[in-house]
């Protein structure tokens, strides 16, 4: 992709013969857009960013993004290593917050749908050794909605929250289509006994799927679904009524 902004910075590196001392580095990226190669129109477009970076001890590293997107979007994140002159015991602590309040304004990232809404937020943070650190992590969709009018899809009211950690995650959501409702909940075990396994359930009653003049579908999932590294197991029955 093409990245078309204004960088410009300013870094400040010291070095010792017990090696680096200190680091104090800014870095501004200005208004602009990222597009894939070929492509005419723009993949995202960025309001500015700014990444700083710190040594508040000799060795030491602080580092600090603020990267503005489009719609009132923010990606923050901050990270720390207290010492990098011991690469073998380095730690690091890292953090990173996502806010998209205007899920529509990312629409032309998916040509397929008329209509994209809701917000996104999230949180991450890594903590530990730099060769294994501890991970946990949360998204959030809320107020979701997204149609794609030649097939009458629309769904509404999507609420999906996604939390995951070194050792698995879980999902837990819902959203309406037409009249019908649906409830999706899921769990992904990273430390079973014989390997990794998860299951996922989807409950929903009259989901009004399509709804066109050549194809109207209403379905009403009640599904479950087992995996594991060598099996997937599908259990339950779909009511469609056309």
């Amino acid at each position: 992709f093409t990245l078309g902004s204004d960088l410009r910075g300013l870094a400040r590196v010291r070095w010792s013969p017990g090696g680096l001392e200190s680091i104090d580095a800014e870095l501004l990226l200005g208004p602009g857009a990222a597009r894939m190669l070929d492509a005419e129109d723009d993949l995202i477009r960025i309001r500015g960013a700014r990444l700083g970076l710190h040594s508040p001890q000799p060795g030491a590293l602080e580092a600090a993004l603020n990267l503005r997107l489009e719609a009132q979007s923010v990606l923050t994140a901050s990270a720390s290593i207290p010492n990098l002159n011991t690469p073998e015991t380095m730690q690091l602590d890292a953090s990173a917050d996502l806010s998209l309040p205007n899920l529509g304004a990312l629409n032309r990232l998916v040509p397929q749908l008329d209509q994209l809404g809701g917000r996104l937020d999230g949180e991450f943070r890594l903590s530990g050794p730099l060769t294994a650190p501890d991970f946990d992590g949360r998204l959030a969709i809320s107020e979701g909605r997204f149609v794609n009018a030649p097939l009458g899809a629309r769904v509404e009211q999507l609420s999906v929250t996604l939390e995951a950690d070194e050792s698995g995650g879980r999902i837990d959501g819902s959203f309406v289509a037409g009249e019908g409702r649906a409830e999706l909940r899921g769990d992904l075990d990273l430390d079973a006994v014989g390997g990794w396994r998860g299951n996922l359930a989807l409950d929903g009653d009259d989901l009004q799927l399509f709804d066109v003049d050549w194809l109207e579908l209403t379905a009403s999932p009640d599904l479950s679904l087992g995996f594991q590294a060598e099996l997937l197991e599908i259990n339950g029955g779909v009511d469609i009524d056309r």
